[in-house]
């Protein structure tokens, strides 16, 4: 991981980007684009009516200017490099860059999540015949809501119970498996922590 998620300094300095100003100036053209098409609508909606003469020249006005706006954009965008470097940008930007140790702590991080993802999903694997399913049960408790409360050196973490029979016994066993796991020194004031399903209300 340390040889692969660095890199060389000299090839860092060499490292080309897409220019981000051309992406910015290119998202501004759909907006505009997307202006532009609402207005042509309405002005063919206020021509039919022979009332509207007002609003038309009034939609007329706002077209025009929607239409010069894009064509500074698209000449602005024309004049700008396709590529830039990376550390212009980050010159430019005022961009603070991870450390190395940061980099690679984050890295770490990344890694370790991906892991654990994996190793619950071979946990609640056999409960569900769809592993497109399984994902989705793993993704809603990792982001669901849980009740944490402190009894004395242990932190307990309660899960909503779940309103389907297989996410319910899926998560029964994820619970066991979790607590089965050896404790880890978290350097925080509690020393353990246990997982368990709340009551259905």
């Amino acid at each position: 991981m340390y040889s692969r998620g660095l890199e060389e300094r000299e090839q860092g300095v060499r490292h080309e980007i897409g220019n981000p100003k051309i992406r910015a100036l290119t998202r501004e053209l759909k907006q505009l684009r997307d202006q532009k098409k609402k207005l042509e609508q309405k002005l063919l909606t206020a021509e039919k009516n022979t009332g509207t003469k007002d609003k038309a020249t009034a939609i007329r006005k706002k077209l025009s200017g929607i239409v010069r706006k894009i064509d500074n954009r698209i000449s602005a965008r024309e004049k700008l490099p396709k590529t830039i470097l990376m550390l212009d940008r980050i010159e430019e930007d005022h961009i603070q860059r991870l450390y190395d140790g940061k980099k690679l702590f984050f890295d770490w991080l990344k890694m370790n999540a991906i892991w654990a993802k994996r190793q619950l999903v071979d946990v609640v694997k056999p409960f569900y015949k769809d592993l497109r399913d399984v994902n989705k049960f793993i993704i809603s408790i990792l982001q669901t809501r849980t009740y944490v409360r402190r009894r004395g050196d242990t932190l307990e973490v309660e899960f909503p119970p779940q309103h389907s029979q297989n996410g319910g016994r899926a998560l029964d066993v994820l619970c066991e498996f979790l607590n089965k796991m050896d404790q880890f020194d978290l350097g925080l004031s509690f020393q353990k922590i246990k997982f368990r399903v709340g009551a259905k209300h």
